[in-house]
């Protein structure tokens, strides 16, 4: 595609990169006089020049966008032709800003004898249903810079577990972690801080500490009200969901199950919580090899989403059969539900969340295996640039990125490139998961490939025989990954 650019970057860039001063001088003296100081005259021209070169740069990189602009404009168009209603998407993500501004209410009547915390969160209420966001933010930090107001610790901490969450809404995660972590420091035994703490360390990958604050919130939700026991049950699925990132899937079962259950009792089958629960179990049956099992759960749980109407959840189902079917080698019908999941993604969230980052991977993954190499790369190089504007560098979903492009390389036969990206993902999993995750057996192989390529048998053999001390002692025998790594080293050794 031929870059585009905005023409009005050209005529400052005239002016300012000329090296002939003598225009901007003549003005300097007819404004100030002839008998100005030329020191003076020198100075206010330079910092003109500078004026027009960071102009000219802010210009440059708008223009550099253009490209960004023209796709933009084409999901619009493509938009406005489908189906699905853009308001009924949008009702979903009006959810969260309306159940912070039921949290203030619900303050404001729990704390009737603190003049000062109400007056702010009647501010702060007014604020968000403005959809000011930066005026909620700030009013939150007046409250907090009150000394007065530091006294009455619960309220102090309040401020700060809405300020987390004002960040979140924002995908600024680093931040949220920051403010919920005062939080706790200041109200240690508050359930819902540690469950909140545990969700952000967990979506930066930060699994281990995770799970000590989820299991930290599981024994501070001793209470047998409704609420209390329906949190329970949100905190036995995210346990479950951080074992099925670490390869730990019998374990993943068993807190997804509980979970299942729990919310079967309390909310009913038809609920969304409920078809979350489903939604999980067939993602850890699929990681499993047990494919029917998968696809069974995968359709109950669309059924109560589509029920309920909430598309942004039949997005992340649509984006799991994707997975599935492309697992099984049926790319084409795997792209159409990638495809599905995109485009409600794309109406839904700012263009650089990660949902949408997951799914130009997973297009990019489809591309992949059906031959078309720089496509793929294309796509995942669109995952690449959303996911480091979101997360640190050693994020596991920046692994992800790169083992795949380091796949596509591969198959170009670029093998020393590919090698780099492969050794680059090894580092990030090792280091998070450590070395018996299933996710590093998976790039030992990968990495043993290359070798093979190469013709370095000994060292390719050597990551071969890691990788299946890791699948037998996750997966048995029996297992078809098993299967595939020792039929392998049988082959190579015959």
């Amino acid at each position: 595609m031929v870059d585009k650019s905005i023409e009005i970057g050209n005529d400052v860039s005239g002016i300012a990169n000329s090296g002939d001063n003598n225009t901007i001088k003549q003005i300097i003296y007819q404004v100030l006089g002839e008998d100005t100081k030329q020191d003076i005259v020198e100075s206010i021209t330079s910092k003109i020049i500078i004026h027009f070169d960071s102009i000219h740069y802010k210009l440059d990189k708008l223009a550099s966008n253009q490209q960004f602009l023209d796709f933009l404009m084409q999901q619009i168009k493509k938009s406005e032709q489908k189906h699905i209603s853009i308001q009924e998407q949008l009702n979903k993500v009006e959810e969260d800003r309306q159940k912070t501004l039921q949290e203030l209410i619900k303050l404001q009547l729990e704390n009737n004898n603190h003049s000062n915390y109400n007056l702010m969160l009647a501010k702060a209420q007014k604020a968000l249903e403005d959809y000011n966001e930066l005026e909620y933010r700030r009013l939150l930090d007046e409250y907090q810079s009150n000394k007065d107001i530091q006294k009455t610790i619960q309220n102090y901490a309040n401020t700060l577990y809405l300020k987390a969450q004002s960040f979140l809404r924002n995908n600024e995660y680093q931040e949220a972690k920051k403010e919920m972590y005062k939080a706790i420091i200041l109200d240690e035994n508050s359930d819902r801080y540690h469950h909140e703490y545990a969700k952000i360390l967990d979506t930066l990958g930060e699994y281990d500490e995770a799970l000590i604050y989820y299991e930290k919130s599981l024994d501070l939700q001793k209470q047998t009200d409704l609420e209390s026991k329906i949190n329970q049950a949100s905190t036995y699925n995210n346990i479950g969901t951080i074992y099925q990132t670490k390869g730990f899937y019998e374990k993943s079962l068993e807190y997804h199950r509980k979970s299942l259950e729990m919310r079967q009792v309390l909310l009913g089958e038809i609920n969304i919580h409920t078809a979350q629960s489903y939604s999980n179990i067939g993602s850890v049956y699929h990681k499993l090899g047990k494919y029917e099992e998968a696809v069974e759960n995968y359709q109950k749980s669309l059924e109560i989403y589509m029920e309920c109407q909430d598309f942004i959840s039949c997005a992340r189902v649509y984006n799991n059969m994707g997975l599935l079917l492309s697992d099984i080698g049926k790319y084409d019908k795997a792209l159409e539900f990638y495809s599905q999941s995109l485009d409600i993604r794309l109406k839904v969230f700012d263009n650089n969340h990660p949902d949408i980052a997951m799914s130009y991977n997973n297009i990019g993954l489809v591309l992949h295996h059906k031959g078309e190499y720089n496509q793929a790369i294309e796509y995942y190089n669109k995952s690449f640039k959303i996911k480091l504007l979101i997360f640190e560098i050693n994020h596991p979903d920046i692994a992800i990125v790169y083992n795949n492009v380091g796949l596509a390389l591969e198959h170009k036969k670029k093998y020393a490139c590919a090698l780099k990206y492969y050794k680059k993902a090894y580092d990030i999993r090792l280091k998070i998961f450590g070395e018996e995750s299933i996710d590093v057996g998976e790039l030992l192989l990968n990495i043993s490939s290359i070798y093979s390529e190469k013709k370095e048998y000994n060292k390719s053999l050597e990551y071969k025989e890691e990788a299946l001390e890791i699948f037998l002692a996750k997966f048995g025998e029996e297992h078809s990954h098993t299967a595939t790594v020792y039929n392998g080293i049988v082959i190579w050794l015959q």
